[in-house]
C-alpha cells in the first residue's frame, strides 16, 4: 500500500490480512467501498467491514469534521449576521484503519 497515508494497524494475529485500496477518500476492502468524507460526523466514527459469518475484516476510524471559522472583518452591517463556518476537507492521514487477519480459504 505504498503512497497511502492512512494509519494502518494489524490486529489479532500474524496474518495474512485483508488488502485495502484507497482512492482519494474512498476506501475499498474486499469489494465494499465507503466514502470516508461521507462517514464524517461531529464525533469520531467507526465503520466495520464484516465477513458473512460475523468476523471482522477491518474497522476504519474517521475523525470528526473540522471547521474553519470565517475571519471577522467588522464590516457586517447588521448584528448577528455572520458567515457560517467552512467545513474542511478530510485529512486522510488522520484516518485509522485496523485490519484483521483472514482465513487461508478467503481471498484478499
Amino acid at each position: 500500500m505504498e503512497g497511502n497515508t492512512l494509519a494502518v494497524r494489524h490486529l489479532g494475529g500474524s496474518g495474512p490480512y485483508w488488502e485495502y485500496e484507497l482512492d482519494g477518500a474512498t476506501l475499498t476492502i474486499d469489494g465494499e467501498s465507503v466514502d470516508l468524507e461521507a462517514l464524517q460526523k461531529r464525533a469520531r466514527v467507526a465503520h466495520d467491514f464484516m465477513c458473512e459469518d460475523g468476523r471482522y475484516k477491518a474497522t476504519v476510524i474517521v475523525p470528526p469534521v473540522a471547521y474553519e471559522l470565517p475571519e471577522d472583518d467588522g464590516d457586517d452591517e447588521e448584528e448577528g449576521e455572520s458567515e457560517p463556518p467552512e467545513r474542511l476537507p478530510l485529512k486522510v492521514e488522520d484516518v485509522e484503519l485496523r485490519l484483521y487477519p483472514r482465513k487461508d480459504k478467503e481471498t484478499a
